[in-house]
């Protein structure tokens, strides 16, 4: 699908023999009013194209649609590569047979012939391409109208670290803030919902944040460790995080961004499988690692 260059847009990475259904997706996203670009016209061998190199370079997001064992084929392993490579947010479909190795860290979306992906994921995807906000006013004027040869030589440098950088306010003067937790119904995607965080204060050196998610109980708040996020600040980033069987269905949990430091890490690792830890009577956090963020309640 051509889309015009000015307009954010998804970059569809996929295997030849799934494209009718990567045309049936990228119809459905433009009814949603997202914006794709795929490679129909450049069969599977053809040399690193430039013009995907830089549809792929200007894409605001790479959807990555796998099926059966393609994610071994050379040409789909160098996208996926130059898309890491690149810091895009990738958002995975899985069609058929098993995620790629190269995505293992990711969620995937299960879809099959003739469905689309799930409302929370198209929201995750807009929400990857949604625009980065202008720089401040003064920041415009400092790069336009500054007299020190040093300030100008130094704005370029200043501007790309500053203009992705949400205002601490955006997080209600914490460090990080959930925007937002997908719908869930039971079965629906498996109890696998997307957490949509922007962190506003990066994680000290050495520490990291975490997603957890915590249920109230008469032996004080039981916490489960979901997905490290890392530590750096970034808007509005989709996080996906799994929840056991076992879950009961109308379960009710509460999403928190914490801070682990470098000696909790192991202890924290230990619980992500599903193992869970008691906050001290009274406490509203683990010890040592406290809630850097406002608390989302998600019904599963």
């Amino acid at each position: 699908m051509q889309v015009t260059q000015s307009a954010p847009f998804a970059f569809i990475c996929y295997p030849r023999t799934v494209a009718g259904y990567v045309r049936f997706l990228a119809d459905g996203l433009a009814e949603a009013g997202i914006d794709t670009w795929y490679d129909v016209d450049i069969p599977n061998g053809r040399r690193w194209d430039d013009e995907i190199a830089g549809k792929l370079a200007t894409a605001g997001a790479v959807i990555v649609v796998m099926a059966d064992d393609a994610g071994d084929h050379k040409w789909i392993r160098h996208e996926i590569d130059e898309a890491k490579a690149l810091g895009k947010d990738i958002l995975t479909v899985l069609l058929s047979g098993t995620r790629y190795p190269d995505l293992s860290h990711l969620q995937d979306c299960q879809v099959s012939a003739g469905v689309l992906p799930p409302p929370a994921w198209v929201e995750d995807l807009r929400a990857a391409l949604r625009p980065s906000p202008p720089p401040p006013p003064w920041l415009r004027r400092l790069a336009i109208g500054g007299t020190a040869a040093l300030a100008v030589a130094a704005v370029p440098f200043t501007a790309a670290r500053l203009f992705d950088t949400p205002a601490d306010d955006a997080c209600g003067g914490r460090p990080a803030r959930i925007v937002r937790v997908s719908e869930e119904r039971p079965g629906h995607t498996g109890r696998n919902p997307y957490i949509t965080v922007t962190v506003c204060r990066a994680a000290a050196t050495g520490h990291s944040y975490w997603l957890m998610d915590y249920q109230e109980t008469d032996d004080g708040r039981r916490f489960w460790a979901k997905t490290r996020i890392g530590g750096d600040v970034a808007t509005e980033k989709p996080y996906p995080v799994v929840h056991s069987n076992l879950t009961e269905d109308g379960s009710r949990r509460t999403y928190v961004v914490v801070d682990v430091p470098p000696a909790s890490v192991e202890a924290v690792e230990s619980m992500a499988p599903g193992n869970s830890r008691f906050a001290r009577p009274g406490e509203d956090s683990l010890e040592g690692m406290p809630n850097v963020s406002n608390g989302v309640e998600g019904v599963l």
